[in-house]
């Protein structure tokens, strides 16, 4: 089967899968730590990761065991066609005068059967499996980090798209407002124009103003269902699944400014890259000892349990017990450059430790200071959204006086709105500078394990915006 045939093979079984694959039953709108539960059950790649640490366990297990004692059972059956029948003489015995007549004998059966059982203890050989079992429990390890990190990476990436897709359904029904709003007045001026109480010129503003605002809320929406696929693939669910995504309380109630000390400390504690740096050293410091281990004297200890059913033999059953050392010396010279490269290796680890370390601690002030320029930016935005809203208010109690017109009017109006849509949209980018901040630091916000958000305290800067509601 060439790869093509294959390929044409699984893709039919992966098909035929995916039409039996269990999906969660969606009936209500999902908020975010119901997506993430949904994930983390229902997630493929969640899912294959599994099985990747299984084989490690296993591999870890098997190692584990090669340090028992080697247990050997033996059987030996033999046929003979003939007698192995011989004669005897004496040696140093002087020669007699008349030599008797010697008869052939035998020791042993044409049919012969023996069997042994023998319990071996080969202390190098138990040392360097103890060593190599350390460490394959540690390769273990850092695939469980290695998974955390993943899992680490979905909330991200399901965060990210989450507030992308509720930002933009909120702010679909504002855009649909500033566009009925357009659309109204469009009319209007369509009846003035008519009637050559005012210029083409207003209504052709207004025209293309609603042209622009049409745009938009199509790249709105393009961003809301593109979002929503894939938030979907993230789950694990496949397309076309329907749900929808809960409304989410827009209230503020207090912004935390980390302490960037903190922060970093935070960051060199929890992220599991640099507990993999840890485990790899760990292994390097193991493989130094695996190397000394066969440049000294091997010793084993042995017993053996035995039978013989040749009946010529006075004892069919015994037992024997021994030691048994050796010494490759010609050895040494390799391990020597084992241990030395193993050493190497061991440095190595340190310094790579130490350029993950550095390079941990750039990720965190450069997704700290995101996160303070779009908590800035939010609160920029509150401010002019407040200003805004005063002009949209103000501008329709004047209109009657002449000093605005409608378009003025309507320009307020709508300027307002888009205020509106501009908090949301930078509400929803703080809050995915915040989650790319706690990715830094290696505790996501969201994640469904026992673990809270870093405990560091208030800087001097504490920031407590008013509440707002879009």
């Amino acid at each position: 089967m060439d790869v093509n045939e294959l390929r044409d093979e699984n893709m039919v079984a992966d098909l035929e899968l995916l039409e039996y694959i269990q999906e969660p039953v969606i009936e209500e709108p999902l908020t975010l730590p119901e997506i993430l539960e949904i994930a983390f059950a229902y997630n493929l790649d969640i899912y294959a990761q599994q099985y990747e640490r299984e084989v490690q366990a296993r591999i870890s297990n098997a190692q584990h065991l090669q340090m028992l004692p080697a247990l050997t059972a033996d059987a030996f059956y033999n046929y003979r066609s003939k007698d192995t029948s011989a004669f005897t003489k004496l040696v140093g015995a002087p020669k007699p005068a008349i030599q008797p007549k010697q008869f052939p004998q035998i020791s042993s059966l044409k049919t012969t059967f023996q069997d042994d059982l023998r319990c071996t203890i080969n202390f190098i050989d138990m040392g360097l499996a103890y060593f190599r079992a350390k460490q394959e429990k540690d390769r273990t390890l850092i695939i469980e980090q290695q998974q955390l990190r993943a899992r680490q990476k979905l909330v991200l990436d399901i965060t990210e798209q989450y507030w992308k897709a509720v930002g933009a359904k909120r702010t679909l029904n504002d855009m649909l407002e500033i566009i009925r709003l357009s659309e109204s007045y469009q009319k209007a001026l369509a009846h003035q124009i008519e009637e050559r109480s005012i210029s083409q010129l207003q209504g052709l503003q207004v025209a293309s103003r609603l042209v622009d605002q049409q745009s938009q809320f199509e790249s709105l929406r393009y961003l809301y269902e593109s979002s929503k696929i894939q938030l979907g693939g993230l789950m694990g669910i496949l397309p076309g699944t329907y749900f929808e995504l809960a409304d989410v309380d827009n209230d503020l109630k207090e912004i935390e400014i980390y302490n960037i000390r903190e922060v970093e400390e935070e960051a060199l504690r929890m992220r599991p890259e640099l507990y993999v740096k840890d485990l790899e050293e760990r292994i390097s410091i193991d493989k130094v000892k695996e190397s000394i281990i066969p440049m000294l004297p091997n010793a084993s200890l042995f017993e053996d349990t035995n039978y013989d059913q040749n009946p010529f033999i006075v004892h069919h059953y015994w037992w024997s017990i021994g030691m048994r050392a050796t010494w490759n010396l010609f050895l040494i010279p390799q391990k020597m450059q084992e241990k030395r490269a193993a050493e190497a290796q061991k440095e190595f680890s340190k310094a790579s430790r130490l350029a993950l370390a550095v390079g941990i601690m750039s990720q965190v002030h450069l997704a700290y200071m995101n996160y303070r320029d779009a908590l800035n930016q939010y609160q920029i935005a509150l401010r002019s959204l407040e200003i805004r809203d005063r002009l949209a208010v103000i501008s329709q109690k004047i209109q009657g006086t002449g000093e605005f017109t409608g378009i003025d009017v309507l320009n307020f109006d709508s300027d307002a709105l888009l205020g509106r849509i501009n908090v949301m949209r930078l509400y929803a980018s703080l809050k995915i500078a915040e989650e790319q901040l706690n990715f830094a630091i290696g505790r996501p916000f969201n994640f469904p394990d026992p673990c809270d958000k870093p405990d560091v305290e208030l800087s001097n800067q504490e920031v407590t915006p008013a509440s707002n509601e879009f």
